[in-house]
């Protein structure tokens, strides 16, 4: 079978070894886009040449599996149909991208939650029977456990943006810390959008008002997550939005015990004593932690990475993206 693939922005971070897998059985190419510098006529030209590049693309293969559904997933499904199309929608494709596609077009759209897919219908009701969940997996080799001693490091990832709230994690580290909790946070991620600028700049500014400069980290871009994971005890997904936060998985996988704010999908990953929607409710999960046993302390953690291998494993979630393309190609209608 010859399977293209497009990777919107090139966006390759959750991709990888899916592609690895599919790259076993399969001729695999990748579409690369054609631009031309910046000139009168340029974005005219741009769009020609896509459509030309795509088409040729499209038809040259007998599916094309768009990672991300964004820009050229959504060009793709307006031009004459060539070949199968199937689509990994995270999050903001909902919103951003999903009212301009043209549907009839999509043969299946994976999801990587529950949430996201009944979301997804409620918009696409005629989509029904198309759709199918494998949530987002994790390297359970790359991404180990071994008990170590509590250090009292909170941590979160991420890119620095609004939806993540970190700037509401820093307030709640010092009210932990005013009732006497000797806590620190790592921050691992930076902000790379010029729109949330401001709001990077007044997380900055909130740890130098707050006189924390001690004990919130901020750590920039991450390279080696394994590591990173591996000097941090509690990690907390504070975010008000997420598709399926890999970074909360890879969390579990190290044996990190693992907090998150109920966005939806999150249910879908952690046990509800692991779960909470108010800011108190946070710090009281905290603090019970704090003063738990080292046994307790060592279950706790033992727990998450056992989630993680029975239910996010990247070698079970890649093999199912597989089977849902050689389906759709082979046995599809």
């Amino acid at each position: 079978m010859n399977i293209g693939v497009v990777v919107a922005q090139g966006f390759w971070m959750h991709f990888h070894d899916v592609f690895k897998e599919l790259r076993e059985s399969h001729q695999v190419s990748v579409f690369h886009q054609r631009r031309v510098p910046f000139q009168l006529m340029s974005e005219r030209i741009n769009r020609r040449l896509l459509d030309h590049d795509l088409s040729s693309f499209m038809r040259s293969n007998d599916v094309v599996f768009f990672e991300w559904s964004e820009h050229v997933f959504v060009r793709a499904t307006n031009l004459p149909k060539s070949c199968r199309i199937i689509t990994r929608l995270h999050l903001h494709e909902l919103w951003d991208f999903a009212p301009y596609a043209n549907w009839q077009n999509v043969d299946a759209v994976i999801f990587v939650s529950n949430t996201m897919e009944r979301r997804f219908l409620e918009y696409f009701p005629n989509m029904a029977g198309r759709t199918r969940v494998v949530h987002n997996g994790v390297s359970l080799e790359k991404f180990s456990y071994s008990a170590h001693p509590f250090r009292r490091v909170i941590g979160t990832l991420g890119r620095i943006e609004p939806h993540k709230r970190i700037y509401d994690l820093i307030i709640t580290l010092h009210d932990l810390r005013r009732q006497g909790y000797d806590l620190t946070l790592n921050i691992g991620g930076r902000c790379t959008e010029e729109r949330y600028r401001r709001y990077d700049y007044e997380v900055h500014s909130l740890v130098d008002r707050l006189q924390l400069t001690d004990y919130v980290h901020f750590q920039g871009q991450v390279t080696d997550t394994p590591a990173w994971f591996k000097q941090v005890d509690i990690f907390v997904s504070n975010s008000c939005s997420e598709g399926l936060q890999v970074a909360l998985l890879e969390a579990m996988a190290s044996g990190c015990y693992c907090l998150s704010h109920l966005w939806g999908g999150a249910s879908e990953v952690l046990p509800p004593e692991n779960l909470y929607v108010t800011e108190s409710e946070l710090q009281e999960r905290i603090k019970a932690y704090c003063v738990a046993s080292s046994s307790q302390k060592d279950a706790e953690c033992a727990k998450m990475r056992s989630i993680a291998e029975q239910c996010f494993d990247i070698d079970v979630q890649k093999m199912k993206i597989k089977q849902i393309i050689e389906e759709t190609v082979y046995h599809g209608s």
